[in-house]
């Protein structure tokens, strides 16, 4: 993923003073993963990770879960998303949290 300076910069200013969490930074499908190894990770100020929204059956989503997590930069975490009328079935929180490695966000559309 690959941020405009001029984004970074204005949420590093909005995340310096701590009175918000670090705001995440959303990566969209896998489309760009392979571009994702070019992702900055040197704002300590910013909770980046990787935000797979892969949509389709189990087994379209496990795929597009492997090719994230084989382009995304060593320690960049990865969060997951579930769909509520495109998934077929909508994971379960418990089946979300069964991933390996574990999403450190998971969120419903």
């Amino acid at each position: 993923m690959r941020l405009r300076g001029s984004v970074v910069a204005a949420l590093c200013l909005l995340a310096a003073p701590a009175v918000v969490p670090q705001p995440p930074v959303h990566q969209g499908s896998h489309r760009p993963a392979a571009r994702s190894v070019h992702q900055r990770t040197d704002h300590p100020e910013l909770a980046l990770l990787i935000h797979m929204d892969g949509q389709g059956t189990p087994a379209q989503k496990h795929a597009t879960w492997r090719a994230v997590r084989a382009a995304r930069p060593a320690g960049v975490p990865l969060g997951w998303k579930n769909f509520y009328d495109e998934d077929n079935p909508t994971f379960t929180p418990a089946r979300t949290m069964a991933k390996r490695p574990r999403p450190v966000m998971i969120s419903y559309q």
